[in-house]
């Protein structure tokens, strides 16, 4: 079996080079790169995978806990992780955690013996029990949801994101609005999504807004008076017309 100081040997470097360029590494030359890299692929050197995860006491694995793996925000998450996580020398360990908070419970335990580089958790909000099952040493991060606790986390701010969509909607003119929350039962999503959503309420617009729709109002009496004043010439010399038949018969 090729071992690291094979590597090092044919390549005329240190082993502790041969390391840095394998893990990405910063501290050389690209032409050490370039020398250690051709030295592995002529030896068709592999990585010991287990012996780094005895050393550093962590796997390269990491951990993609996801509810629905058809979902189209999962899917997008899982490719940027699988993509970023093979370029950089990790593997993913996919887990679909569904609606029963006891699967997660599991693939966390699985991960923790594992000892998996990190964990993200998709649409899922990272509670003390689950801190607790992954134990202090293994790093945690959420994506899509935010409980707002200080815990790592990758989401937008659902109640911002209502009240701008809905006054973007206003400011445009409109005033039957729909809202799609998602799940009504969602603290982190829905209940979020309600609250910014103004439900019409042109008092929380931007004072900028409220100046808008009073020019906008203005505008159409203008336009109404205007059309009235047109219309009436127009009836009045139907009506003569209308007369004038009547007198020659």
């Amino acid at each position: 079996m090729v071992t690291i100081r094979d590597v090092a040997k044919h390549a005329g470097v240190s082993p502790a080079t041969v390391s840095r360029v394998v893990n990405g590494l910063v501290g050389y030359s690209d032409e050490t790169r370039e020398r250690v890299e051709t030295a592995v692929q002529s030896l068709s050197y592999e990585t010991d995978y287990l012996a780094r995860g005895l050393k550093t006491r962590q796997t390269s694995v990491i951990g993609l806990l996801a509810p629905m793996v058809s979902d189209a925000l999962a899917s997008q998450v899982m490719q940027g992780v699988e993509e970023e996580a093979q370029e950089r020398g990790y593997a993913v360990m996919l887990g679909r955690t569904g609606a029963k908070s006891a699967y997660i419970a599991g693939y966390l335990r699985t991960l923790r013996t594992y000892r998996a580089a990190g964990v993200i958790l998709i649409s899922a909000v990272i509670t003390p029990e689950t801190r607790q099952l992954l134990g202090p040493n293994v790093p945690i991060i959420s994506v899509a949801i935010s409980d707002k606790s200080g815990s790592p986390s990758v989401a937008i701010d659902d109640e911002q994101a209502a009240y701008d969509a809905t006054r973007h909607l206003l400011r445009l003119g409109h005033r039957r609005i729909g809202q799609l929350t998602g799940d009504p039962a969602s603290i982190y999503v829905a209940q979020p999504r309600k609250r910014g959503y103004p439900r019409h309420d042109r008092s929380r617009l931007h004072p900028g807004d409220r100046h808008r729709q009073l020019l906008l109002r203005k505008r159409r009496r203008r336009r109404g008076r205007t059309a009235a004043a047109g219309a009436r010439p127009h009836r009045d010399l139907r009506d003569e017309r209308r007369d004038g038949r009547r007198r020659r018969q």
